[in-house]
């Protein structure tokens, strides 16, 4: 009996398997760009003679946590709760080009203000995504510190649209220099579930007919 009701156990473990699977979150944004230096340090090639209002899109995506981080920061940025995702990736395209080449040194750092003095002396809401490298790599950084204290209901992980202006930077960290500089409006957001493995899960279905024949065999 024990037997048996681990190989059901196992069966309706595997079946329920791609919907077990965890999810994806990611923020799509586009817009125009506002201003291009090609004299910045490590501008692309690629972007040689980009005019300065055009049309971009950008997705980053990123594995979803829930938990804060140690936030050793200090200014502003010690009033903010710090999430650090696991992994994440993230695109920028513009006139033909897509740049996805951004360090992960130190992974990517978000950074939630809740009723907080980010600037000046009222209270705002403030959302900020950024890579964070050694000087010379490759960074970005979006977001906005004067969203209204109405936009956000806590200082949890943003999982959801954050509606508003928002800016954007492009560049060498620290960003002294910038390649580019743009705002945009809405920070869109979505879940998207992860791809299973169907070869794995059709393994493992099959493997446990294999074991089930063997055991009635056995009996025989």
């Amino acid at each position: 009996m024990t037997t048996r009701f681990a190989q059901w156990a196992l069966m309706a473990t595997l079946a329920a398997a791609p919907a077990a699977f965890a999810t994806t979150h990611s923020y799509s944004f586009s817009g125009t760009l506002g201003s291009v230096d090609p004299l910045a340090s490590g501008f692309p090639a690629a972007l040689a003679g980009l005019p300065a209002d055009s049309p971009y899109t950008a997705v980053l995506s990123f594995e979803p946590t829930s938990a804060p981080a140690a936030n050793p920061f200090g200014g502003i940025f010690a009033q903010a709760t710090l999430y650090k995702p696991a992994s994440f990736t993230f695109s920028f395209s513009v006139g033909g080009v897509t740049l996805d080449d951004w360090t992960d040194r130190f992974g990517l750092h978000v950074f939630v203000w809740n009723d907080e003095i980010t600037v000046g002396s009222t209270q705002n809401d403030g959302v900020l995504f950024m890579n964070i490298g050694s000087p010379g790599d490759t960074m970005f950084q979006f977001g906005n510190l004067l969203y209204g204290m109405s936009t956000l209901a806590s200082d949890a992980m943003p999982s959801a649209t954050i509606p508003g202006g928002f800016a954007l930077e492009l560049g060498q960290s620290p960003l002294n220099s910038r390649w580019v500089t743009t705002g945009g409006q809405d920070l869109v957001f979505a879940a998207v579930p992860e791809p299973f493995s169907p070869a794995l899960w059709v393994a493992g279905v099959l493997a446990l007919m294999a074991a089930r024949g063997l055991r009635r065999g056995a009996l025989r």
